[in-house]
């Protein structure tokens, strides 16, 4: 860099002295030398200190390092904008050392106090296990997202690989979930669009104060509609909390409620094939 400088204090002189050859002398004023090539170093070791929810599997994902990587100064900052514009860090810096070639780096990041959850509103093909695996692998997911950044998007983009990969021509929503106007975001829910998954039968276990065959008839409504979480448990807190409430069992809002909503009713078919939904 002092090269270039004192080069272009000389061609500047050049342009005083010699008047008639001012065109021509701007012409090489503006032509730079050349920069040096960044020197780049193989990514021998790569080290996160700050990490609780997430792993370095996970961060390094994120910040698009690996080991054995060739990698410069510039890529390294690039790794920090990465990492903060996932929304999942407040602070991130690193430092590094070189031996030979090769670059030892380490990343110092404090998380982000809070991630909103997410809601996988009707991803049949697969169990809650699978999902959690498949994100986790690919994204800064931890059973949740936070709130700004582009980890929510890349859970998006997560999840539409993995059912495009079952070979399912379909989409991905990705909407935030706020309780009610002027509230904050609360959650994120996560959608399969481009295809159909309509209910076939609806099974119940487990439930001892009202009879099977009593909540099959209460939820007949829901055959033929669109599997979705969402709409399973509104059906439920609306169509048969008042079998419960007419007993005197519990309340709509009540803890026993919500566990026959998303424990005790079970649809079994919607795990089993694809087949089920055409």
């Amino acid at each position: 860099m002092e090269r270039g400088l004192v080069r272009w204090r000389v061609f500047g002189a050049s342009i005083i002295a010699v008047g008639a050859l001012l065109l021509t002398c701007s012409a090489v004023v503006w032509a730079r030398p050349p920069m040096a090539k960044e020197q780049s170093y193989r990514l021998a070791a790569l080290k996160f200190s700050g990490l609780n929810r997430f792993s370095e599997e996970q961060a390094g994902h994120a910040a698009g390092l690996k080991v054995g990587d060739s990698v410069s100064q510039t890529e390294l900052a690039a790794a920090v904008e990465k990492l903060t514009k996932s929304g999942a860090f407040d602070n991130v810096s690193f430092r590094y050392s070189t031996s030979g070639s090769a670059l030892n780096a380490e990343f110092q990041v404090t998380e982000v106090s809070k991630l909103l959850p997410c809601v996988f509103d009707n991803f049949v093909w697969f169990s809650d296990a699978e999902i959690d695996k498949s994100l986790r692998s690919a994204s800064l997911y931890s059973n949740g997202v936070p709130e700004s950044g582009t980890t929510s998007k890349d859970v998006r983009i997560a999840l539409r690989d993995m059912i495009r990969a079952k070979g399912i021509p379909a989409d991905v929503t990705m909407i935030p979930f706020v309780a009610g106007l002027g509230q904050p975001v609360s959650a994120f829910v996560y959608s399969v669009t481009g295809v159909t998954m309509p209910i076939r039968s609806v099974r119940f276990s487990g439930n001892a104060a009202i009879s099977a065959s009593a909540l099959e008839a209460a939820s007949s409504l829901m055959i033929g509609r669109d599997y979705s979480v969402s709409y399973v448990s509104e059906f439920a807190s609306a169509g048969l909390a008042p079998l419960y409430r007419k007993k005197a069992i519990f309340e709509p809002n009540s803890a026993a409620l919500k566990e026959l909503c998303f424990t005790r009713m079970t649809l079994p078919e919607f795990r089993k094939s694809r087949s089920r939904f055409r």
